[in-house]
């Protein structure tokens, strides 16, 4: 994998980002819980998630760049990552915590609880050691998909095997970046993984 291949597979597939798409793939599965929902409301929902899951970290971390707080986006630093991800935590709780007012179906809603547990932990671990957030969040929407097709008898089959296929594409690609080493890489997927997979499947 070529470096600049490597860099834009990680722009695309940015952990920020996994929330939302995961909301997106629930919202369009084609399963029951997606056609009780008028396309109005979807949108709705997507672009409150999509605000407080994406738009506002990013902008968080790019004024933290503009202030000198952080030398790169890519927080090579782990003490640079430890404000970014608790105020990341911070407003995916209150997205949970929003969207428990509507009537959305409820295994949307563990996924950003999920997410949120999974931002805790890196923070929590990031305190002595580096571990992949881009893993964190590929391995978090994996394990959301699976446990969500698990639990309501919901044909993701081919949403699964995409996603182990990106997944592969992500690890490499942060290997390639030298990012990170492949324990942190494994550590990562694993944490996404078990956070929503347990969360989801196993309450």
């Amino acid at each position: 994998m070529g470096l600049q291949l490597a860099k834009i597979i990680s722009y695309i597939f940015h952990p920020v980002l996994m929330p939302f798409i995961g909301s997106l793939i629930i919202l369009n599965s084609g399963s029951y819980f997606s056609y009780s929902l008028t396309p109005e409301f979807k949108r709705i929902i997507l672009g409150l998630i999509f605000l407080n899951t994406a738009l506002v970290p990013a902008l968080i971390s790019y004024y933290m760049l503009k202030k000198g707080w952080i030398n790169s986006l890519h927080m090579h630093q782990i003490q640079e990552r430890r404000i970014p991800y608790l105020l990341t935590a911070v407003f995916y709780m209150i997205t949970y915590f929003i969207l428990q007012k509507t009537p959305l179906p409820p295994m949307l809603m563990l996924m950003i609880l999920g997410a949120s547990l999974a931002v805790v932990i890196c923070l929590i671990v990031n305190l002595v050691w580096k571990i992949s957030a881009h893993m964190v969040g590929i391995g978090g929407l994996l394990g959301a998909i699976m446990g969500i097709s698990l639990r309501f008898k919901t044909d993701m089959f081919l949403f699964i095997i995409l996603l182990v296929f990106i997944s592969g594409l992500v690890a490499s690609s942060r290997l390639r970046l030298n990012a990170h080493n492949p324990m942190q890489v494994l550590a990562g997927f694993v944490t996404g993984f078990l956070s929503e997979f347990i969360l989801i499947y196993g309450v």
